[in-house]
């Protein structure tokens, strides 16, 4: 979402799961999460494009000798302001240049985890802090290829209990050949560089922040004129955390709805 040639009264839906695991400390604690997201955009006008996204986050904690944790809860809303600075032609245009403003709001209460405790901060599925996301992207649509790059920049705000996680700069860069009239083959890789969360006490939070680089191979099928799939993998390439972190794949499955 978000890359699509832009039309007015163009109004697209999406649902989208993502599961992947993380491992972070000593001694080490595995995390399964999985995170359901429904997302709509609207475009009122041709070049202005309005969004909104709401999560629903599970993580499974797992950790030596002791017993597993759940945490389930929604996340944070989110909402997007799209506006294209330039495309090459008012009708089909090959290529377009996007700006992207948006804020996420505090709407995810703090929830406890399977133990009947208050679950950890960087495990809440909402933060509880308002965070701004900037950011701008280029497009190029051809007829039997397409390319997209883009960057952005999320600056968090303190949340529940004073802890903040990391600002994020994260850019993309993705490549799309046409296999045939119903499926395309998407070549991408995806960066982020995050910042350490912060304690309540102004310290650094341990075993937060750092880079990543994944590459992100996907397929599209059209199952109609209005309906596309998507299986996509983020495969960590390079890994440069603070403290003792490590990322498995990120496995994603989405179905988009034209209307």
């Amino acid at each position: 979402m978000g890359q699509e040639k832009p039309f007015r009264n163009r109004v697209r839906l999406a649902l989208e799961q993502r599961l992947g695991a993380h491992t972070t400390g000593m001694p080490s604690e595995q995390s399964l999460v999985s995170r359901t997201t429904f997302a709509a955009n609207w475009s009122p006008l041709a070049w202005l494009t309005l969004g909104a996204s709401a999560p629903l986050v599970a993580v499974r904690s797992d950790t030596a000798h002791r017993p597993s944790r759940e945490t389930v809860g929604f996340g944070d809303v989110e909402f997007l302001v799209r506006a294209l600075a330039f495309r090459d032609r008012r009708f089909s245009p090959h290529h377009t240049i996007g700006l992207l403003a948006g804020i996420k709001t505090p709407t995810g209460p703090r929830v406890n985890d399977s133990s009947g405790y208050p679950a950890p901060d960087d495990v809440q599925p909402g933060s509880g802090s308002w965070d701004a996301v900037f950011g701008a992207s280029y497009a190029y649509f051809g007829e039997l290829s397409s390319a997209f790059v883009s960057a952005s920049y999320r600056h968090t705000t303190t949340g529940y209990q004073g802890y903040r996680r990391g600002s994020v700069l994260g850019a993309s860069a993705a490549v799309q050949l046409t296999l045939n009239r119903w499926s395309a083959l998407v070549l991408g890789a995806d960066f982020t560089h995050t910042q350490p969360s912060q304690l309540a006490t102004a310290v650094r939070a341990p075993d937060t922040g750092g880079l990543l680089l994944s590459a992100s191979p996907a397929l599209l099928f059209a199952l109609h004129q209005d309906w596309l799939l998507r299986f996509a993998l983020q495969v960590p390439v390079i890994q440069s955390w603070r403290g003792t972190q490590s990322e498995t794949a990120t496995g994603i499955l989405s179905l988009v709805v034209d209307l």
